[in-house]
């Protein structure tokens, strides 16, 4: 698909949502990919429901030059959207891969065995680039979703869309691809299937078969247990006690090394526990009327951590992890991420003017990649540097 080249003040007809990135560290700049939403259009009672992939350049997330948008095509029906990914340099290709979240509509069985249509049915694909504007998608290539890494068979652990009773549209997105212990990973935000409604976030974590990156499938606990891994909050640990807090919705997750404990620490984004955003079954759907008001309430999130002693408890079902508090709603972020390059600085979007920046305050500097070979995967090499120019 070809991009479609801005010009100077059109991201002012946009908001700007969920972001990830590709560092080039020969000039310190950071490529951004993120979620943009036409305004005018009925989203949040401001913008689209709609959404497409911005492609923009920063130095330092505070002056940020939008250079195109329409990346990668959304190929279901007209309320199909490109969510949130990530973009990775493949090594063993010379090229670079985004694994993308796509929504559509679906016809979905219900658990009473009804079919419905539902307009947020979520897939992870796959797209290649040798310079990071020339977007391919890679059709001949299994969508990343739990019914294909279930093997087709009635879906039993993880939702491709929100129950009916779900406060939020999120089910299985936010894909996150690291390296460890020489295999590559990554993290999937997911419903759980058989849970309880507000208490079913979770983080799925799957596995590579091979340095392609191409073929997946579900990582395993190591302790006798065939379940596969979902990392998720223990209820009521959170300030307060507050058991719906991380219970239903776990955004935007990232895993980084701990410099000052030797702690893994898995992030994620979850919304303000009375915030809600209401599914089809209860109203919000793109073929209704009622007013935004009624559909959808967002005032910002927490930022939230998980924390385990080593990379081995993540495959421990025991293991509790210890639960953290980084960042609060009265930031107004949502979807942050935590930047290495960047002193650990906290990035998300505003949640009311649609833009990314900065968070103030203090910065995360003790986390950092997990391997080299961990950070390698989301930098540009300066041999590649030709080739990325053409951006």
């Amino acid at each position: 698909m070809k991009p479609k080249i801005v010009k100077p003040g059109w991201e002012k007809d946009y908001f700007f949502g969920d972001f990830w990135y590709i560092f080039e560290p020969s000039d310190g700049t950071f490529h951004l990919f993120i979620q943009c939403m036409e305004k005018g259009s009925r989203w949040v009672g401001k913008y689209s429901e709609v959404s497409r992939v911005a492609y923009a350049v920063t130095r330092d997330f505070e002056k940020i030059n939008y250079i195109a948008y329409d990346l990668i095509e959304s190929r279901g029906d007209r309320y199909s959207s490109i969510w949130n990914s990530c973009i990775v340099y493949r090594h063993s290709k010379k090229d670079f891969l985004t694994f993308y979240t796509e929504r559509t509509t679906w016809d979905v069985d219900s658990d009473d065995g009804q079919k419905w249509d539902y307009w947020a049915c979520q897939e992870i694909k796959i797209a290649k680039s040798t310079g990071l504007l020339d977007w391919h998608i890679e059709t001949d290539l299994k969508s990343i979703s739990p019914e294909a890494l279930e093997n087709g068979k009635k879906k039993k652990y993880f939702r491709i869309c929100p129950h009916k009773e779900s406060c939020t549209v999120h089910a299985w997105r936010d894909p996150h691809v690291f390296h460890a212990k020489d295999k590559y990973y990554m993290l999937v935000a997911a419903k759980k299937k058989n849970a309880a409604e507000r208490q079913n976030a979770t983080i799925a974590m799957l596995e590579a078969e091979d340095d392609k990156l191409e073929k997946w499938r579900l990582a395993k606990y190591h302790d006798g247990n065939s379940e596969p891994i979902m990392l998720s909050p223990t209820p009521g640990k959170f300030v307060g006690g507050n058991r719906f807090l991380g219970g239903d919705e776990l955004e935007v997750p990232q895993i980084y090394n701990d410099l000052s404990s030797n702690e893994i620490v898995v992030l994620a984004s979850t919304a303000h526990p009375e915030d809600y955003q209401l599914t089809y079954y209860r109203g919000y759907n793109p073929w209704n009327n009622l007013p935004p008001s009624a559909n959808v309430r967002i005032r910002g999130g927490y930022l939230i951590a998980l924390r385990y002693k080593d990379f081995d408890s993540l495959f421990n079902k025991k293991y509790s992890p210890k639960h953290e508090i980084i960042a609060g709603p009265t930031s107004g972020l949502y979807a942050c991420r935590v930047i290495p390059e960047l002193e650990g600085h906290i990035v998300g979007f505003d949640v009311k003017n649609g833009v990314p920046r900065l968070r103030g305050g203090a910065q995360l500097a003790n986390l950092d990649y997990l391997t080299e070979q961990d950070r390698s995967l989301h930098i540009i090499p300066a041999l590649d540097r030709a080739a990325s120019s053409a951006t």
